[in-house]
């Protein structure tokens, strides 16, 4: 039940429309995002949780075409929606059905639909979706009873979850032609769980060292994914690593502050596994690689 709708923002960078209203007597505050220049629209519900309150709350998202093939982002890659260990799924008469467990899947950032040239994405800060033929169900809260506060000396004694509060839950939608690999699925959900945080340092009370832009460290691959940059633990060497995403062979160079570096192979414990620098870096489709940088 919506009980008002305002414009909270309007700028040249964006619109903020606020929608508020209660699903079940749980009030519910849902913000859309509109940017200036840019085919995206966020979304963002805040729910004041009650106490008691036996409900199941979703986010829907509906696409027209039945027969779209899905993708969604797993940690170190991503999956399609038919892939699905064999002999796999639930066994016993006192387990959920074959045909429902095959709907449930756990996401890592980012889910993809795509029929022909068209794609729908989607990332969330949530894990858990079901989906339906023509429908991507992903679950925010459902209030049920628990068994952690069960036997309370002689009195029998179920708790409520989840406890009473506010909970937030984001997602952010964008379309376009291509695949996931074009629309760089992979990024777009990393960066919407892990947005940059910008700091502003335009004034006039010192001289600016370091120029408008600058990389920390960069890799030429497209399909490349950095997880980690570390020192090295045995000295103070720098180890990064990385992950091929788009399912081919890739080669890259590594910048690292400002200039090209040669890399070593390493394995998982920092241990070398060719003796010399290399000016490229290559990786096979899906590997996960970590390399030595030179700092020299």
């Amino acid at each position: 039940m919506v009980s008002q709708v305002e414009l909270e923002e309007d700028n040249p960078v964006r619109a903020v429309m606020r929608i508020d209203g209660n699903f079940g007597g749980v009030p519910i505050v849902q913000r859309v995002f509109l940017y200036g220049g840019i085919k995206r629209v966020d979304l963002e519900s805040t729910v004041d949780w009650r106490d008691g309150s036996l409900m199941k709350l979703e986010q829907l998202f509906p696409y027209e075409q039945r027969d779209a093939r899905i993708r969604y982002g797993i940690p170190f890659g991503s999956a399609a929606a038919d892939d699905i260990m064999p002999n796999t799924g639930p066994a016993k008469g006192d387990e959920i059905s074959a045909e429902k467990w095959r709907t449930w899947r756990q996401i890592q950032d980012w889910i993809f639909v795509n029929h022909g040239d068209w794609w729908l994405h989607i990332a969330a800060d949530r894990q858990s979706l079901t989906l339906d033929d023509d429908l991507i169900r992903v679950g925010m809260m459902r209030g049920t009873y628990c068994t952690q506060d069960l036997a309370r000396g002689k009195k029998t004694v179920l708790g409520r979850v989840p406890v009473p509060g506010t909970y937030i839950f984001r997602y952010s939608l964008c379309s376009g032609k291509g695949t996931w690999t074009t629309a760089r699925s992979q990024r777009a959900g990393m960066a919407f769980s892990s947005p940059l945080v910008p700091v502003s340092y335009v004034d006039e009370l010192s001289t600016k060292s370091l120029p408008p832009t600058q990389s920390f460290c960069s890799l030429e691959a497209e399909g490349l994914i950095g997880t980690a940059l570390k020192k090295a633990d045995a000295d103070s060497g720098i180890v990064l690593r990385v992950f091929e995403t788009d399912g081919r062979e890739a080669q890259t160079t590594v910048e690292f502050l400002g200039h090209k570096r040669g890399v070593r192979a390493v394995n998982l414990l920092e241990e070398e596994t060719r003796a010399v620098d290399e000016a490229v870096w290559r990786l096979k489709p899906y590997e996960i690689g970590t390399v030595r940088l030179s700092t020299k």
